[in-house]
């Protein structure tokens, strides 16, 4: 994937998180926002790194790549990777409205961090 596509999907997944969120409580899914924003700061960190000219594994984990993201960009180190940790329960307590307008928020910071306006 190159850094315009990354970007631009990573975009998308804002997108259809942000729009999940204005869904009545009662129809939200935390999980689904939270899992779409995960992605997105995957795709914003992969396009900063090939915008960069950084060779990486495309199946980096996400410490990992927040880690080598911050070599280049220190200010990337701001990003909090064991918030990022994936659950393995989809049915997890802290998937709550919260957790996802938190995982927004980090979305829109990886986005600003990496160069994006």
């Amino acid at each position: 994937m190159d850094t315009n596509t990354s970007f631009n999907t990573a975009d998308q997944l804002l997108s259809e998180a942000k729009e999940e969120m204005m869904k009545p409580e009662e129809d939200l899914v935390p999980y689904s926002v939270c899992q779409k924003c995960f992605y997105a700061i995957s795709h914003y960190l992969k396009g900063f790194l090939h915008h960069q000219g950084i060779s990486f594994d495309e199946n980096m984990d996400m410490e990992n790549l927040v880690d080598l993201a911050a070599s280049e960009e220190p200010k990337l180190s701001d990003l909090d990777s064991s918030f990022l940790k994936r659950p393995k329960d989809t049915e997890d307590v802290w998937m709550n409205i919260d957790r996802a307008s938190d995982f927004i928020d980090l979305t829109e910071k990886t986005r600003s961090l990496v160069g994006l306006k």
